[in-house]
């Protein structure tokens, strides 16, 4: 009669490989989101006013505007009217407008009313005030936008 062999067990365990690697491509989504919602306000050194405040709800359609000191008006990471190289050509800006408009025509809420999409407009100190007028024209004039908010920093009490 032949011998039996012994049974190995093996260690009971779990394999942390998958774990490991569904926690890595979490900590690069969060990464990438993080970085693509900066990617919508500049750098910008905002003027002070007394009653600034934050919003209090703020809404996922906004729309922010920066105008940078140079002139330039930039959207999402989008410069839409650069006023050093072609400070006539506002083709880029009325066409970002005009096209939001298109798509804000089919927004309803539930009770059938329309709905708009706030704009915030944020401006350098130093900018002029010849390009915040430029973006009040055209967003009321192309967009539709009915609600403006314009960024400020609230001023440090002595």
């Amino acid at each position: 009669m032949a011998k039996r062999r012994p049974e190995v067990q093996e260690a009971i365990g779990f394999i942390m490989t998958p774990m490991i690697d569904v926690t890595f491509q979490l900590i690069i989504f969060f990464l990438i989101v993080t970085d693509m919602t900066a990617a919508r306000i500049e750098i910008l050194d905002l003027p002070s006013a007394s009653k600034a405040g934050k919003e209090k709800v703020p809404d996922p359609n906004t729309v922010v505007v920066n105008v940078l000191k140079t002139g330039n008006i930039v959207i999402d990471g989008t410069v839409l009217h650069d006023h050093v190289k072609k400070p006539d050509d506002n083709k880029n800006l009325e066409n970002f407008f005009k096209n939001r408009r298109n798509i804000q025509k089919y927004w309803f809420d539930a009770t059938g009313k329309f709905v708009s999409y706030p704009l915030l407009i944020r401006a350098d100190r130093a900018a002029e005030w010849i390009h915040i007028q430029k973006v009040l024209m055209i967003c009321s004039q192309l967009g539709g936008v009915f609600k403006i908010q314009m960024g400020a920093k609230m001023e440090v009490e002595k």
